[in-house]
């Protein structure tokens, strides 16, 4: 029962600090070297959501201040 709770915790302690970091644990525990094929499912993902945001629309926002979409600061 304490393992459940800690991999879930596990999972959204990732998907709040990289909201793939979650799916890629998650994946993970389906195999025996479990460090190894979340490294690898994290990469993946990584590169799988880099591809398929500009698919559904999504744009990255500018980290500087040229560019056509700007961060706005509530300060």
């Amino acid at each position: 029962m304490f393992k459940i709770f800690g991999h879930l915790a596990l999972a959204v302690l990732f998907t709040l600090v990289t909201q793939l970091g979650g799916l890629a644990w998650l994946g993970a525990l389906l195999f025996r070297r479990r460090l190894l094929a979340f490294l690898i499912l994290y990469a993946g993902l990584s590169l799988a959501a880099v591809w398929a945001a500009p698919q559904f629309g999504r744009v990255a926002l500018s980290c500087w201040d040229r560019g056509p979409l700007q961060m706005q600061s509530w300060f």
